[in-house]
């Protein structure tokens, strides 16, 4: 259904740490208000889609979706026709941790795609390659799976290909 960047791949790597310490199911929502209150830091992002190019800062989470549903019942991207030929990209940004938590409460029923200033969705049928984060020093980043602040060693296959990143 989608491909989550962002804080998605800092729940992933919590989440796969939390398995090797214990056989207790993992709680990935705590996992994600942990990280918006103190671990993550949101970045920059580039999108391309259909050739146009975002620029976006203080980004949280950049789901390229394919339906409307990931992360086990968040409506992420309300919109999404799972037949349709496009894709959508959803934008999560905000300078303000307690605003980005308060705005995610309302992503299970699709509602926060009312906060313009703070959700962007693009659609279109070719994502491009694009930068995903820079680090603190500008630094560009290859494309890839990322956990935390390092590439995972995943080569990068365009999502829009029917295909996705994978091990």
């Amino acid at each position: 259904n989608g491909i989550g960047y962002g804080l998605d791949g800092y729940c992933c790597e919590v989440g796969d740490k939390l398995k090797l310490q214990s056989d207790k199911p993992i709680n990935y929502t705590s996992i994600a208000i942990k990280g918006l209150l103190f671990n993550f830091k949101p970045r920059n992002a580039t999108v391309i889609v259909d050739g146009k190019k975002y620029e976006h800062h203080y980004v949280w989470l950049v789901p390229t979706m394919k339906g409307r549903f990931y992360g086990g019942g968040l409506m992420i991207a309300p919109n999404q026709d799972r037949l349709s030929d496009e894709v959508s990209v959803v934008v999560y940004q905000s300078k303000s941790r307690i605003s980005s938590l308060m705005t995610f409460r309302y992503v299970p029923t699709g509602q926060h795609i009312k906060k313009k200033k703070m959700v962007k969705i693009y659609t279109g049928k070719e994502i491009e390659n694009w930068t995903y984060w820079w680090n603190d020093k500008n630094e560009t980043f290859m494309e890839g799976l990322y956990y935390d602040e390092y590439l995972a060693g995943a080569p990068y296959i365009p999502v829009t290909k029917g295909a996705f990143y994978g091990w």
